[in-house]
């Protein structure tokens, strides 16, 4: 193709795009070569309140050099298993749960003598094991690289987010819009930013990976104790209800 006619048709492209995004103002697009654009969906913006205190760690082994020791941990999307055994390694968890709809590719290794011991396999949709299988409260850390697409990922949130105790950890690996790699969409940061602006959940680390398949890890806000419940309704009651005559709540949540 002539330079002039690519130029031609390259600046029409452009244009397309720029009317594009005039009319679907909620979507950016990725243009793709020869094959026109794909709509991707922003991520919403998260509070500084909820990011300003993470830690940067240099690359996601690091996340569990960082967490208590004889912790319940699962594991959801495995893959061929390195990972599980970083994991295993350097957590030293009391009980590693690995979830997957497919191991067919899992090669268990060191991992192999633990097996129903500390190490317990299940074959499955993600998000329906963690449902049916754990009580509520039973994770100190669940650490999701399983389906990438928005859904997915909000599926398994959803699922994960009631089996965390307080004061757990949630981790998700690929934390990004666009996989370069593949030329995909991956709805992982839109799903996890969802989270973190809708549940008030901070971020705690962030692991950076040299492609930008990058780490993110958020915390359950830990469990209120009842003293701290009794100061607030004392200071709502001192600075709010009796100075205006209102009547206080001073018995909610007990």
């Amino acid at each position: 193709m002539p330079d002039d006619v690519q130029k031609e048709e390259l600046n029409r492209l452009n244009q397309e795009i720029v009317e594009l995004e005039k009319r679907l103002g909620g979507l950016y697009w990725v243009r793709k070569e020869k094959y026109g654009v794909v709509p991707v969906e922003f991520a919403p913006w998260l509070d500084v309140k909820l990011v300003g205190r993470a830690r940067l760690l240099w690359h996601r082994d690091e996340i569990f050099d960082n967490v208590p020791k004889k912790s319940k941990i699962a594991e959801v999307g495995i893959l061929k298993g390195d990972f599980s055994r970083i994991i295993f390694e350097k957590a030293e968890p009391h009980e590693l749960h690995l979830i997957d709809n497919d191991f067919s590719h899992f090669d268990p290794g060191s991992l192999l003598n633990e097996i129903d011991k500390r190490v317990f396999i299940h074959n499955g949709d993600s998000s329906t094991v963690m449902q049916e299988i754990f009580g509520d409260n039973f994770f100190d850390v669940i650490y999701i690289d399983a389906d990438h697409s928005y859904d997915g990922v909000s599926k398994d949130i959803r699922a994960a987010q009631r089996k965390i105790k307080p004061g757990g950890l949630l981790a998700f690996n690929d934390y990004m819009n666009w996989s370069p790699l593949e030329s995909r969409e991956y709805g992982v940061m839109r799903a996890v930013n969802e989270l973190i602006v809708s549940a008030r959940w901070p971020v705690v680390f962030f692991a950076f990976h040299d492609l930008g398949y990058h780490d993110i890890v958020v915390q359950r806000p830990p469990a209120e104790k009842p003293r701290t419940r009794i100061f607030h309704a004392w200071r709502s009651y001192w600075t709010g209800g009796r100075k205006s005559g209102r009547k206080s709540d001073l018995t909610s949540g007990f």
